[in-house]
């Protein structure tokens, strides 16, 4: 058996278009029992709104490992998907504009009890956009927390929507 086999944390090689690395941590470790609960009570609480896709729990990759690393690792810190934003020319679309591909970043605000007012906590992949009565709907893809990826709207998710901004990449 490798060295990397036996270990259950490593980081994995990952840079923006840039050459800049990517803070990232690839876990092999097993789930808790609590991820289990965890996943259930967002069913109870979301469903038949949200679109569980019973990928279930697993410590490989976290939201924004999914969204910028193709569920590869878990990407932690605020600054790293900034860095990517940067880094991979993402540009801002205003809401009207998304399209299926964009990228949603949910980012922390004033009253949020997760995360540092400004920083990215949450990120998703927009998979439909469309206007219904002049309200902008947009659903997305994304991983909550270890315990399943969900479809879901943009704003019907455990974490802050109180300010979430849209990127595509520009070129």
């Amino acid at each position: 058996m490798t060295l990397l086999a036996q270990q259950t944390k490593f980081p994995l090689a990952l840079e923006t278009r840039k050459k800049t690395a990517i803070d990232n941590l690839l876990s092999n470790e097993p789930v808790f029992p609590q991820m289990h609960a965890e996943r259930a009570g967002y069913v109870n609480k979301y469903s038949p709104s949200c679109i569980f896709r019973g990928v279930g729990p697993s410590m490989t990759y976290n939201c924004h490992g999914m969204t910028f690393a193709a569920r590869r690792t878990q990407i932690f810190e605020g600054s790293e998907v900034l860095k990517i934003l940067q880094d991979d020319n993402y540009g801002p679309v205003n809401k009207e504009n998304v399209l299926p591909g964009d990228i949603a970043v949910y980012f922390s605000t004033a009253s949020s009890q997760t995360g540092i007012a400004g920083d990215p906590e949450h990120s998703a992949t927009v998979i439909e956009a469309s206007t219904l009565g002049g309200l902008r709907r947009i659903k997305v893809v994304s991983r909550w927390r270890y315990c399943d990826e969900v479809i879901h709207f943009v704003e019907n998710a455990p974490y802050d929507t109180g300010d979430v901004r849209y990127y595509r990449v520009q070129s």
